[in-house]
């Protein structure tokens, strides 16, 4: 299976109503947690960003949480919203912009996003045998149109989020 590359491509309609379809599969899927196992397999790979999720170093114990399962689940619904909505670039970048500042404000680099992709590589291997994905390059070019988009638009929202920090300074002088 190849790996995933870093361009944007366009998205024709018949590639939109599979993807919808097949990863509607994995969200729903009632066995196991696709999010949770993402990032299980992100903190497999990088135990340094266990603190991002409230854990310590010597925790070890985080595979079964509450808290990485519902940040998993949070992660499927809104990957499923940006799915949705692929063929609306305003409201894709709109849905962005509110992930990144999310996301800074809890110090994520827009490096660490490169981080994601191995780990949900081998999830939706995984998960394309068990579920009979038909195609899991749909999911694949999509999941890295939103993390390449990202990374593009996050440069201009931390600008942002920095500017709106530091009016909110200003104004209490």
């Amino acid at each position: 299976m190849q790996m995933m590359n870093n361009t944007f491509e366009e998205f024709n309609e018949e590639e939109l109503q599979s993807l919808r379809i097949q990863w509607d599969k994995i969200v729903h899927y009632r066995h196991e947690c696709f999010g949770l196992k993402l990032f299980l397999r992100l903190l497999d790979l990088h135990p340094e960003y266990l603190c991002l999720f409230g854990f310590t170093w010597d925790e070890f114990d985080y595979h079964e949480t509450a808290r990485l399962r519902a940040h998993g689940i949070n992660v499927m619904y809104m990957l499923n919203m940006l799915f949705d909505n692929l063929n609306d670039m305003d409201m894709i970048d709109e849905l962005i912009c509110k992930l990144i500042r999310l996301h800074l404000m809890r110090g994520i680099q827009k490096s660490w996003f490169d981080d994601i992709c191995e780990p949900f590589e081998t999830v939706l291997r995984e998960f394309s045998q068990k579920l009979n994905i038909e195609h899991p390059e749909f999911i694949r070019k999509a999941f890295m149109f939103v993390k390449n988009r990202m990374q593009l638009l996050y440069d201009d929202n931390m600008a942002q989020v920095l500017l709106d920090q530091s009016s909110d300074i200003s104004e209490t002088y």
